[in-house]
């Protein structure tokens, strides 16, 4: 490939994936949720842990309290329901503050019946999603936290601690069953708001994986046993939180599916919003219908959590999931009967559209509803804002007879839509026996309320679509048309209120569409804030829902995208289980529907998903490139200025096909039956891909698209680096004092067994030396090749030391969480050599650090053909290995940039030794 056609692929794949990032980081929805306030002041009392503090002395246990109440924490006269608030990665323990006001005035206003008493651990703001060796620690001070809470209670005795964790935060709640001795009954109900439960967002630490992989196995495999008892909530931010995306806080896989609930906010009745990362602890929406979901779970009788887990998943179906706004649902039938008043009016509503609306009720009234087989109608939609929890139900007209005496309620079915505080809620009524003389009927009670009332009938196969959604090759061909002119119109005419358009091969989050939906011909009407066009994308597989609402008469949008792939199993087959728009229209308009193919979103998609697998595969760019100028070197091939020039070798040695098809056959072949169950009797883990599988989001492409981009990427860094250095050295070396220049190699030398002295304390310390005598000498070989005083050895160095300098860069920002840990260690106890423990990166780091100081000392870097043939192969494998081993699990991704610098410089520590010994043997003869 020629270099100017090369760098206008990479320059367009390079946009393609900024333009990614900039949809990732700003195409959302505004911030929706509410604040939350406190009327009194906060304050935070701590509790004394004496005898632990010289095991944890930066850890602490705080109280929340507000005015008067702050009193009575004080004095340790506690006699509510214990919560304790666990923060997650970089968290502070003030974040307590809106559940604990919250708590406080919704007591208030129950005459303190029932009382929750909020606790918080703080853990001094611990990187905890990115340093894993602080994990084990925390947990173990949240079950000492978990003691000392119930010791405090003299008045009434929990018998339960309900755990509410934030981010990393509800990892360690989970966490807390696997220690040993720990009482299972102390906890029986977790609340985690944007936990990555399935895997670390950024695996880039080894002890963070192992503590994940050791928390998951051990509730996989007591799911059904010593966990029975365990109700867990997972909630996740949508499309707003940038930082853990709704599918790694799914439950799936891990909690049994009949004690756990997972669903994103923006899929939660009554909130239909989507949080960022922080604001899920504050969103007012959300932290008040968290806490009404609490209040349910506690018995009023004992003043306990309910002990039976099937109520409280009955709470937190109801409040999370499906809320149909009836007050007594823990205890409702199912087919409840409702006993209607003679006295009341009876009137029959025979047209198929029609709408009721009154500024007030005078006297209260049913609305009858046909609904026989006779009919070429199959559904009935009814919208309204009644106020009265039983208002819809059925019953069969008695023969002889001109109104029912009783009815089955229908208003479990009830669902609501926004905007918020509008009480609008429909029920879609299809499935319920009928006769001739069948009748829904809507209860309007007498009422100073405003009362809004619609209902259409009309045949399911008319108004429920099913569409086949392009794939990428329609999508291709057909384009730019498809995203502009739209790959699918629908034209509604007016009356008609509901419509559903089943999304058939909706299966991939890089599957992107825009819904537009244009009204015209609107009759002339004066709307209430609540009337106009509501959206719902529905993915039957994943409580993801996404919701939008549109004033009367405006033009309504929704991005059709999926938070999570579609599972293996699923049965796409039936039209009920694919993804389905569903559209609450006006029925006082006509309505223009088009379907286009949202490429901007796609591309985020890509980021969002996938970003974090390119280190993997810049790694193997590199180490292919770096395994060419091995080869160089052992051929005796003339390294010239333009082959010493990086980006052209990695134009020329990481070609795609030299790597993907190899890596691409042995995931094939590992993944044959006989060899995997081989592979697993030698503990070998599975390679990446099976991760991605499990999470439904890999397709057969992947590898490539990503190989090709990380490719791209590389390029453009090592042009821009390269010729950044090179304008540098001029600069630099210019003006650097003779004597300076001169004593270049023993202050290089010198340097470096600092760096290596101080990766005993924390190894990224030592790397980011290590990268900074890297960056010199390449800056004085780039030099001497502009002062025209190069010779070939110093074109076969920089071919070397170029693409070991972007690795060791790499490995050295892997390693930030550890060294920005260390950073707060040292300034906690005011002592510069405090090493780091547990520090992942150590071992790692000493052998780049003394490989790399050996090479820096070596003016003649040749090798013989046997050695070169062996590094070059050497690197190939660390190449297949980084993007089959290391694309999620980049903590691997340090051991292999270690193992191949190692790969790198034995040859030449193995020549010096044998050279040295010569000259000893000969000035011994």
């Amino acid at each position: 490939m020629a270099a100017p056609i090369a760098l206008t692929l990479f320059v367009g794949i390079f946009s393609i994936i900024c333009l990614g990032f900039y949809d990732y980081l700003t195409n959302f929805e505004n911030n929706g949720c509410e604040m939350t306030y406190m009327y009194e002041y906060p304050e935070y009392i701590e509790i004394e842990l004496q005898e632990e503090k010289n095991k944890f002395p930066d850890y602490r246990l705080h109280a929340y309290g507000e005015g008067q109440y702050t009193q009575q924490i004080r004095k340790l006269q506690l006699k509510g329901i214990p919560v304790l608030f666990i923060p997650g990665n970089a968290g502070s323990y003030k974040q307590v503050r809106s559940l604990g006001s919250v708590a406080l005035r919704m007591s208030e206003r129950l005459n303190d019946r029932i009382h929750f008493n909020y606790f918080v651990a703080d853990f001094n703001e611990e990187l905890s999603g990115l340093y894993g060796g602080v994990l084990l620690k925390q947990t173990e001070f949240v079950n000492i936290c978990l003691k000392k809470i119930l010791s405090l209670y003299k008045l009434t005795q929990p018998t339960s601690v309900i755990l509410v964790g934030h981010s990393m935060g509800g990892l360690i709640a989970r966490a807390l069953f696997t220690l040993l001795g720990f009482d299972h009954s102390l906890v029986n109900t977790i609340i985690t708001q944007a936990t990555p439960h399935q895997r670390p967002v950024a695996a880039i630490d080894a002890d963070l994986h192992h503590f994940y992989k050791t928390v998951n196995t051990y509730w996989r495999d007591h799911a059904a046993t010593s966990l029975r008892h365990v109700t867990v909530v997972s909630t996740g931010g949508a499309y707003r939180d940038i930082q853990a995306r709704y599918g790694l806080t799914v439950l799936d896989g891990i909690v049994a599916p009949d004690r756990a609930v997972s669903v994103s906010t923006s899929a939660v009745p009554k909130a239909w919003v989507s949080t960022d990362h922080l604001c899920s602890v504050w969103c007012r929406q959300m932290v008040l219908l968290t806490k009404r979901a609490m209040f349910d779970i506690i018995d009023g009788k004992k003043l306990q959590v309910l002990t039976d887990p099937e109520r409280r998943m009955k709470v937190f179906r109801h409040h999370f999931v499906s809320n149909n706004g009836l007050g007594d649902y823990l205890t409702r039938e199912p087919n409840r009967t409702i006993v209607l008043d003679k006295k009341v009016k009876w009137e029959v509503k025979v047209d198929k559209l029609w709408k009721y609306s009154s500024l007030k009720v005078a006297s209260s009234v049913y609305f009858a509803v046909p609904f026989s087989p006779a009919e070429d109608i199959d559904s009935v939609f009814v919208r309204s804002n009644l106020t009265n929890s039983d208002w819809l139900c059925y019953c069969h007209v008695p023969d002889g007879q001109d109104r029912c005496s009783s009815c089955t309620s229908l208003s479990s079915l009830t669902r609501f839509l926004p905007p918020l505080y509008s009480n609008t809620k429909y029920v879609r009524v299809s499935d319920i026996e009928r006769t001739n003389r069948t009748y829904i009927i809507i209860l309007v009670m007498a009422g100073e309320k405003k009362v809004d009332i619609l209902v259409d009938h009309y045949d399911s196969n008319v108004r429920h679509l099913v569409y086949q959604m392009p794939n990428v090759y329609d999508t291709i061909i057909s384009y730019p048309i498809s995203a502009t002119d739209g790959a699918a119109l629908l034209k509604i005419a007016n009356a008609s209120s509901f419509y559903s358009l089943h999304l058939a091969g909706l299966a991939l989050p890089t599957n992107t569409f825009t819904v537009i939906v244009e009204p015209f011909k609107c009759r002339r009407h004066s709307a209430e804030f609540y009337e106009g066009s509501i959206l719902r994308l529905n993915v039957p597989w994943g409580h993801e829902d996404a919701f939008t609402f549109a004033s009367y008469g405006k033009e309504i949008s929704l991005a059709v995208k999926l938070q999570t792939g579609r599972p293996m199993d699923h049965d796409w087959k039936q039209d009920a289980s694919e993804p389905h728009l569903e559209m609450f229209l006006h029925p006082y308009c006509h309505y223009r529907l088009k379907l286009v193919v949202a490429t901007q979103d796609a591309i985020g998609q890509g980021v969002r998903f996938y970003g974090l697998l390119l280190p993997g595969f810049v790694v193997a760019v590199l180490f292919m490139t770096l395994r060419a100028a091995t080869l160089a070197a052992c051929k005796g091939s003339v390294v010239n200025e333009k082959l010493a020039k990086p980006y052209n070798a990695i134009l020329d040695s990481a070609k795609p096909y030299y790597i993907v098809p190899v890596a691409l056959l042995l995931r094939y072949l590992c993944s044959l039956g006989f060899v995997s169950k081989m592979l697993k009797g030698l503990h070998i883990p599975s390679d990446d891909t099976v991760v991605l599988k499990e999470e439904n989001i890999y397709f057969s492409l992947l590898p490539l698209m990503l190989y090709i981009s990380s490719w791209a990427l590389t390029y453009l860094h090592a042009t821009f680096a390269y010729h950044l250095m090179k304008v540098l050295s001029y600069l630099g070396f210019i003006r650097l004092p003779k004597a300076i220049k001169d004593r270049c190699g023993l202050l290089q030398f010198v340097i470096g067994v600092k760096a290596l002295s101080l990766s005993l304390f924390c190894g990224t310390l030592g790397l980011l030396i290590i990268s900074a005598l890297l960056i010199l000498k390449l800056l004085s070989l780039l030099y001497s090749v502009i002062a025209k005083e190069d010779t070939q050895a110093t074109h076969l160095q920089i071919a070397i030391l170029f693409p070991v300098t972007l690795l060791v860069n790499i490995q050295t920002l892997l390693g930030l969480g550890s060294l920005v840990v260390w950073m707060k260690l040292i300034v906690l106890n005011g002592f510069l050599f405090q090493p780091l423990r547990p520090d992942p990166s150590q071992m790692p780091a000493l052998i780049t650090c003394i490989c790399v100081l050996m090479l820096l000392n070596m003016s003649n870097l040749n090798l013989s053909k046997f050695q070169g043939l062996m590094v070059f192969w050497s690197l190939y494998c660390f190449a297949v290995m980084s993007i089959l081993y290391a694309s999620v699990s980049m903590y691997r991704l340090p051991i292999l940039i270690a193992g191949a610098v190692l790969a790198v410089t034995l040859p030449y520590v193995t020549g010096l030794l044998s050279r040295l010994t010569k000259e000893r043997t000969k000035k011994g003869e």
